[in-house]
Formats: C-alpha cells, sequence, structure tokens
C-alpha cells in the first residue's frame, strides 16, 4: 500500500498521501487512497461487505499530505461538521514554494472563486456581489524563508474551494512551483531548470478533535 496509515483506531484513519495519486475516484486502472484503504479494511468486516471510508475533506491528486477518514456514518459527520465550522477545531496548514520573492512578510487573500473550462478555478478581486457560481475564497499565509527566486510560505485555508491555494496565490503573481496548470511561463521555466517536478505544495499539519473521545488530535510531515 502507498498511502502510509499514521493514526488508526475503531473511528478514524490518518494518512500520508503521496503525490500523484487521487484522494477518490482515480482514473481508470489507477489506485486512489480510497480503494487503498478499503482495501485495507476488508480483513476486518464480513465477506462480501465492502468497508466504510468517510470522505471529510480531499487534497488535489498532484498535492502531498495529509488526510483524516471516518470509519463510520457517526465520525464522518462530526468531522465534516468541523469542518464546516472553521472555530470548530479543524484546522490544516500547507507549505507552499512560490515562484518570485513576496515583499509582504504575512498577508490575507480573499477572492472570488468559480470552476472554468478544463476544470481551472478562475480568481477575481472578492468586491461586490458574487457572480453566478463564484464563491468566496479566503487564506493567510505567513513567509517562512525568501531565497533568491522562490518564495516559502504556510498557507492556512480560510474556506476549502478547488485548487483554492494554487488559483489564489497565482493569481496575485506567485504561482506554486512546478505548477503546470496555475504557473506562468516564467515560473514553469524556472521549475524546469531547477528540476522541480513535484508540485510544491504539501499538507503538512492537521489538527482536529476525535469525534468520539473529544481529545484534541494533531499530526504534522516532514516535508
Amino acid at each position: 500500500m502507498k498511502t502510509e496509515i499514521l493514526f488508526e483506531d475503531e473511528d478514524i484513519l490518518v494518512v500520508h498521501k503521496l503525490p500523484g495519486m487521487a484522494t477518490e475516484s482515480g482514473r481508470l486502472g489507477e489506485m486512489d487512497v480510497v480503494s487503498e484503504l478499503k482495501n485495507h479494511l476488508a480483513h476486518s468486516v464480513g465477506e462480501n461487505v465492502v468497508p466504510f471510508v468517510g470522505m471529510v475533506h480531499r487534497l488535489d491528486q498532484p498535492v502531498e499530505g495529509i488526510l483524516v477518514f471516518g470509519k463510520n456514518k457517526e465520525a464522518t459527520s462530526e468531522l465534516s461538521s468541523q469542518v464546516a465550522k472553521a472555530s470548530a477545531g479543524f484546522l490544516k496548514k500547507y507549505k507552499a514554494v512560490v515562484y518570485g520573492q513576496m515583499a509582504r512578510m504575512e498577508d490575507s487573500l480573499f477572492h472570488y472563486v468559480r470552476r472554468g473550462p478544463g476544470n481551472k478555478t478562475i480568481v477575481r478581486r472578492g468586491e461586490g456581489p458574487l457572480g453566478i457560481d463564484e464563491r468566496r475564497a479566503e487564506l493567510s499565509y505567513k513567509v517562512v524563508a525568501i531565497r533568491k527566486n522562490e518564495t516559502e510560505l504556510e498557507v492556512k485555508l480560510g474556506t476549502g474551494r478547488y485548487h483554492q491555494i494554487r488559483a489564489q496565490l497565482a493569481y496575485i503573481g506567485f504561482p506554486i512551483l512546478a505548477d503546470t496548470k496555475y504557473g506562468s511561463e516564467e515560473s514553469k521555466q524556472y521549475s524546469k531548470q531547477m528540476d522541480i517536478k513535484q508540485l510544491q505544495l504539501f499538507a503538512k499539519e492537521l489538527s482536529f478533535v476525535h469525534p468520539k473521545t473529544g481529545e484534541k488530535m494533531h499530526f504534522s510531515i516532514s516535508v
């Protein structure tokens, strides 16, 4: 199994997803995280019973990082409720390495986003009424390190929109390295020159309240 299990009990699974693997419903013939976990749990359920793996949140296929799944409907519902309520304790922190040197050491970004052609997120300034199919997108970041042509960021999501971090950072002129969908010609050329093939976005920390015990849970990976 490619997916690494960081924690498991009777209610939840916390895992480390590798880059290039879909969270769910991968391409025909390709394994995804949910399918791997169902195979992992198959030994503990009755014959001809499909194990329950509840989706709480997901990561884009090229993104590496931490995910939590529910092993029953009650746990999944409680975790999903925490995701919906930002104050409930569900917190994700990301590491992103972008092309260029950022002048602001920390900032909050607020935009309107919608799904465009080619499954690409279209971003505009968060002003005026929401347009058709538009949703609010919010995140905050802090600069961790600045190098010659790169800036390393710690990013916290305020909302969980499709391709949000990638699209918002690209919109303000700092695309994530090795991002073939949202990168500029300059960032793509630099990534190729530096032999950076993996998208430089990582879900490096995850905190939440255990859905049954109420214990505060925290997980991190080195990336």
